[in-house]
């Protein structure tokens, strides 16, 4: 695969068929840009490909200090959050409030787009889209295809800009909501949310468990606490789930937050339940084959990933905002129990493990819902983009020597 991933563009980079811009708060934006360009790279390894974090390209210092803002909000203030996300949706349908914050960014977009000179542009942050759609609306970024892929279960408009040539999501139902938000149907394609490749090859149960020092016989519940370790409550979770009287084992995917990995080890030592704590992983493919089921916060991502692997969701409290909307889409479709708080969520878990029948719908639902597959379907539909299939065409139609 001819792919590159990093920040930024150097003057001596060579130029990209594809570019995908991306940002680093949570993880599943990076992981679906990662997926997009390894499926690319299977698709037609001839299409040159790079990632870039946006805002980290932008200015590493702010990208460090809105992180630090959004994982802060996330787990001690969600009523805090779920207020900026609302205002943000609002801005959304504001074009002259949202070109105006726009502007500080574009100087950087139009340099990395000059350097990358990529014929497809893609998406996975919503920001990165708005500030595309204003600069094409000025003719300043001209004859490249524009897509966008969004990463929750949404039609929300803060991710809708106008120039946008194709949006990739997550199920049919997503995209008859943005057909009826006014996008023309042949530029939705429900796709499903790009997903590593791991998702399409996961290991066997036994494997799986084998590989995390897993018990073999013992049912799994999978507990992960987002990239950056963002589930609020963490440690209050895991002291109710060990109460349970039901038989299981807990698997703790702690992400890449060391503290957070370190006091769940801590709290793991002191467990009735048998407890394995890991911290990021690359993906989640090997944990959720070993698990029977899943608790973890509503992101859109880590939830595609469960309906890829037909794995029973149990989402904690959802924060306001793209978490909400997301749990509510899935347990509207059967695919997931939504928790009102931390006794709620144990109760359920005791129900499910005592009784794995009643997990059969959730699983069944899943299987429903998800596109193991969906990276190769976004893919294919990048790839036959005129801007590269005819470029694809003009090569090779071309003399040799």
């Amino acid at each position: 695969m001819h792919a590159k991933v990093g920040s930024a563009l150097l003057p001596g980079d060579a130029s990209s068929d594809l570019l995908i811009l991306t940002a680093s708060y949570g993880g599943g934006h990076r992981q679906v840009a990662a997926a997009l360009a390894e499926a690319m790279g299977e698709v037609d390894p001839a299409v040159t490909c790079r990632v870039v974090d946006f805002f980290e390209a932008y200015s590493p210092l702010y990208n460090r200090f809105t992180r630090f803002t959004y994982v802060t909000a996330v787990r001690h203030f969600p009523r805090a959050y779920g207020w900026f996300y609302r205002a943000s949706s609002r801005l959304a349908a504001s074009p002259a409030l949202r070109d105006g914050l726009s502007r500080l960014a574009w100087r950087r977009m139009l340099e990395i787009v000059e350097r990358a000179r990529p014929r497809v542009i893609v998406h996975t942050f919503p920001q990165t889209a708005a500030i595309h759609s204003a600069l094409a609306a000025r003719g300043l970024i001209r004859e490249v295809s524009f897509y966008t892929v969004i990463t929750d279960h949404t039609d929300g408009v803060e991710w809708l800009y106008p120039g946008t040539d194709g949006y990739l999501v997550s199920t049919p139902d997503i995209a008859a909501g943005l057909v009826a938000r006014g996008v023309e149907a042949g530029r939705v394609h429900a796709t499903g949310i790009p997903l590593r490749a791991a998702f399409r090859r996961p290991p066997d149960r036994s494997a799986a468990r084998a590989a995390f020092g897993l018990r073999p016989e013992l049912p799994v519940v999978l507990l992960t606490a987002g990239a950056m370790a963002t589930l609020a409550g963490l440690a209050e979770t895991v002291r109710l789930l060990d109460r349970l009287a039901a038989d299981f084992q807990l698997l703790l995917v702690s992400g890449d937050d060391a503290g957070a990995r370190r006091r769940l080890r801590k709290e793991a030592s002191r467990m009735r339940h048998p407890a394995r704590v890991t911290g990021f992983l690359p993906d989640l493919a090997a944990a959720m084959a070993a698990a029977d089921l899943l608790v973890t916060k509503a992101g859109g991502v880590t939830t595609a990933e469960a309906l890829a692997a037909g794995l029973p969701l149990l989402l904690v409290p959802p924060v306001p905002g793209q978490e909400a909307v997301n749990a509510a889409y899935l347990a509207g479709r059967g695919a997931a129990l939504v928790a009102r708080d931390a006794r709620e969520l144990a109760a359920l878990a005791e129900r499910l493990l005592r009784r794995p029948e009643a997990s059969a719908p959730l699983r069944q639902a899943a299987l429903r819902l998800g596109r193991p597959a969906a990276a190769l379907e976004a893919a294919a539909i990048l790839r036959n983009d005129p801007r590269l299939s005819g470029r694809r065409a003009l090569e090779a139609a071309a003399p040799l020597g």
